[in-house]
């Protein structure tokens, strides 16, 4: 097994370089355009995906949730990519080697409830992505437009979803 996982790493490296390869050229055919007076044939090779594509098999191995989550969405905002679905985010932890130990259904629901229910850290955006709270320095979390005394809203630390929580919410699936 650890052969394959070294070859999967191994290409994954191979990968990452082509795509970088393929953004390098893109932009210089978008500099040729631009100086025969056309427009930019590949717009999204300008928008660095270079943060993004540095996640290997390693990259959020041992470290808690709250601060995987962190580490990528930075990566993305370095890339102009902003707030993620709960599945994008899923998938690059899972790429970067972040252990989830329930099935995927139950690490999905784990994951949505983190993020909802560190408001302090996370903010839920109106496309139903997260985004870091820090992106949206005027934007009120549900907890502070609910209440009206907003007083201390959000100062408590970052909450992971427990194996209780985990579980709890599996039955009201059922």
């Amino acid at each position: 097994m650890s052969a394959i996982n070294e070859t999967i790493t191994e290409l994954q490296s191979q990968i990452q370089k082509l795509e970088e390869d393929a953004r390098q050229v893109k932009q210089t055919v978008n500099v040729l355009c631009t100086r025969t007076g056309r427009p930019p044939i590949y717009p999204d090779a300008e928008a660095s995906d270079a943060g993004i594509s540095q996640i290997v098999g390693d990259t959020f191995f041992g470290k808690k949730l709250n601060t995987a989550i962190k580490h990528y969405m930075g990566m993305r905002k370095a890339a102009s990519q902003g707030s993620a679905s709960v599945r994008e985010i899923f998938e690059a932890l899972k790429k970067g080697g972040f252990e989830f130990v329930k099935n995927e259904g139950s690490a999905l629901r784990g994951l949505r409830a983190t993020l909802s229910k560190s408001t302090h850290t996370f903010r839920r955006v109106p496309t139903g992505e997260y985004g870091l709270a820090e992106w949206y320095p005027h934007a009120k979390n549900e907890k502070e437009k609910s209440s009206n005394d907003s007083q201390g809203a959000g100062d408590s630390e970052p909450v992971e979803a427990t194996d209780a929580e985990i579980n709890e919410a599996e039955e009201e699936q059922s």
